[in-house]
């Protein structure tokens, strides 16, 4: 719990890395971070895999912020995978904002893709308007407990 950041370089490959299934699985779970360095995830070009981002921030209970293009994939469109924001930021009990269109860049839903993403961020106090602006009907549990228990 004294890994209070990670700088912006920690994940910079020399190549891209989508497509590689649980890549950031837990990568940062249970740990003090309280600001996420905007790029961080730069190597995520294109389509994110299965459980990519699954538990990445689970239990990051001194969270503070989270950047506006850390879900960015080069400034390319994605098409999301099964799960692949489960539980990204679980119990993350101090985010108190979310940014503006941070999923904006993934595009076609697939099931579970959004599942207890924020579940359990009582410290939410407000959503934003613009979220999932490109999100449209097509798959099941698409949302499922995304928000449960937050204020």
């Amino acid at each position: 719990t004294s890994f209070l950041e990670a700088d912006s370089t920690l994940f910079e490959f020399a190549n891209d890395v989508s497509g590689k299934e649980a890549l950031f699985y837990g990568t940062f779970q249970n740990s003090g971070i309280k600001t996420i360095p905007s790029g961080l995830f730069s190597s995520v070009i294109s389509n994110p895999s299965s459980s990519m981002f699954y538990n990445t921030f689970y239990n990051c209970t001194a969270l503070e912020a989270i950047p506006s293009g850390l879900f960015d994939f080069g400034g390319h469109d994605v098409s999301g995978a099964a799960s692949t924001f489960y539980a990204t930021f679980y119990n993350c009990t101090t985010l108190k904002s979310i940014p503006e269109n941070l999923f904006a860049r993934v595009t076609s839903p697939a099931q579970n893709l959004f599942r207890s993403t924020f579940n359990l961020c009582s410290g939410l106090i407000k959503l934003p308007e613009n979220l999932f602006p490109n999100i449209t009907s097509g798959a099941t549990n698409i949302f499922y407990y995304t928000f449960y228990k937050c204020s």
